[in-house]
Order: C-alpha cells, then sequence, then structure tokens
C-alpha cells in the first residue's frame, strides 16, 4: 500500500494558493450538498403535494361591500387638555434651558391630531 504524502508549503505564495485551494474546495462541497438537499425537496414536494392536492372548484367571486366609515368626533373644549399640554412644554424648556420657566417665552397656536386613535387609549 503506497502511503499518501504531503509536502508542506515554504513560501507564502504557496500557502496562499493552497489556502485559496482549501476555500474553493470548501465552498464548492457546501453548494453541492445545498443543490442535492434541494433536489430532493423539491422531489418530495411533488410527491407529497400531488397526493393530497385536488382540482379545487371554481367559486363565484363575492364582493364585499366596504365598511361604513365612522363620523368624525364633533369638537370639544379641550382647555384643560391644552393647559397640561401648554404646562409641561414649559417645564421641558424650563429642565433643558436649566432654570426656571419663561413667562411668555412661547405660545401654543394650534393642535393637530395625528391619528385617528388616542395615544393614551392604545394598546
Amino acid at each position: 500500500m503506497r502511503a499518501l504524502s504531503y509536502v508542506i508549503p515554504e513560501t507564502l505564495g504557496e500557502r496562499a494558493v493552497d489556502a485559496l485551494t482549501m476555500l474553493v474546495k470548501g465552498m464548492l462541497m457546501i453548494f453541492l450538498v445545498l443543490a442535492i438537499l434541494m433536489v430532493i425537496l423539491m422531489i418530495m414536494e411533488r410527491f407529497f403535494a400531488s397526493s393530497k392536492q385536488q382540482k379545487p372548484e371554481k367559486k363565484e367571486e363575492v364582493k364585499v361591500a366596504p365598511a361604513p366609515v365612522a363620523p368624525a368626533p364633533v369638537a370639544q373644549d379641550n382647555g384643560a387638555l391644552v393647559a397640561a399640554i401648554t404646562a409641561a412644554i414649559a417645564a421641558t424648556l424650563a429642565a433643558e434651558q436649566g432654570g426656571a420657566p419663561e413667562v411668555g417665552g412661547f405660545r401654543v397656536v394650534s393642535f393637530k391630531r395625528v391619528g385617528n386613535r388616542s395615544a393614551w387609549n392604545s394598546k
């Protein structure tokens, strides 16, 4: 029986070639195994899916009417809410500036609801 011999590369170039060769062989092996697995799964899918699948009967298309849109909420007096939001803004600005809030430093002009639901009630 003949013994296998391996010559240890001596130069950096020979080592690089051996490393790249091993890299390519490893990648080819991995992709070959993946391709074989893919073919096996495709064969199994055709074998098992054909026994379970039956031709579906054609059904009539049912058109569903869109849901009615809820009416927009009636405008309410939100004086307390505006005061609370204004106080929160003043406290935040005072904390950022490191002192007491200035009187008349800003003015709230308007509030606009961003979404249909209140952020306080969302879960």
